[in-house]
């Protein structure tokens, strides 16, 4: 340098007393072997270009996943949604009872058969009603025949049963139909108490008795009277009103 082509030793490097304070000052120093912006800074005083990015490094290996998190608390029971309040349970409702009656008319000394049922439902606080109209034929060949009827509660406990039976005759020759008898009252003591029964088994009906007052109004050959089991008629047309109250 500075006249000197061999100021660096054979490792590149500047060999003692290669560059004076002179050439220092004066500028007049000549580099070699060294890097552009090292050169630069040395020998002008002002950075070296930048230099060429080197080229990325490859992505690294990815990570095992991890284990699962412990399960979180359960959370508290949201509100009820705009449409209100949930209500509470609702109780069960006791099994329905009835009151069931069949209307019976006997004829020629046939055993007597139901020629009405009637149904309802029990548990007013002021008695429960049921009955119904039926027209039956009582003909000479029949004659006499009877009517009676039958009671039974289904539910559990007891149950009372009180009878009104109303009855109409019309000759079998025609003409208008007149009054023939009529019987309330299970006895004159009061409605006949009656067990219930197992209200999903066919029910056993019980007979249930009637006063007709002093005298039998039919006409028939039975002239009893008071608290009967039937009520007894001669040959004829005859329609049969029957109501019954079941009192709980």
């Amino acid at each position: 340098m500075n006249g000197v082509n061999r100021a660096v030793n054979e490792k590149g490097a500047l060999k003692p007393n290669a560059i004076g304070n002179r050439q220092i000052k004066t500028g007049s120093v000549s580099c070699r072997k060294l890097s552009a912006d090292i050169a630069a800074a040395i020998c002008t005083g002002k950075p070296g270009a930048p230099g060429t990015p080197g080229a990325p490094g490859a992505n690294g290996v990815s990570g095992s996943a991890g284990t699962s998190g412990a399960k979180g608390d359960k959370g508290d029971k949201g509100d009820n949604g705009p449409g209100g309040s949930k209500g509470d349970p609702g109780q069960s409702s006791a099994a329905p009872e009835y009151g069931v009656a069949q209307v019976l008319v006997s004829r020629g000394g046939a055993t007597a058969k139901p020629w009405a049922t009637y149904s309802t439902l029990l548990g007013s606080p002021v008695g429960d009603n049921t009955g119904g109209t039926f027209r039956f034929t009582c003909s000479t060949d029949n004659a006499p025949c009877t009517v009676s009827v039958k009671a039974a509660g289904l539910g559990t406990g007891y149950v009372k049963v009180y009878p009104r039976v109303l009855i109409y005759s019309q000759s079998l020759a025609g003409g208008p139909e007149t009054y023939c008898e009529y019987g309330d009252g299970s006895t004159k003591s009061g409605p006949l108490a009656i067990a219930k029964q197992d209200p999903t088994a066919t029910p056993t009906y019980t007979n249930v008795p009637v006063n007709i007052g002093g005298s039998a109004d039919c006409s028939g050959p039975v002239t009893t009277a008071g608290d009967v089991t039937q009520i007894t008629v001669p040959a004829g047309y005859y329609d049969v009103n029957s109501t019954f109250v079941f009192l709980a």
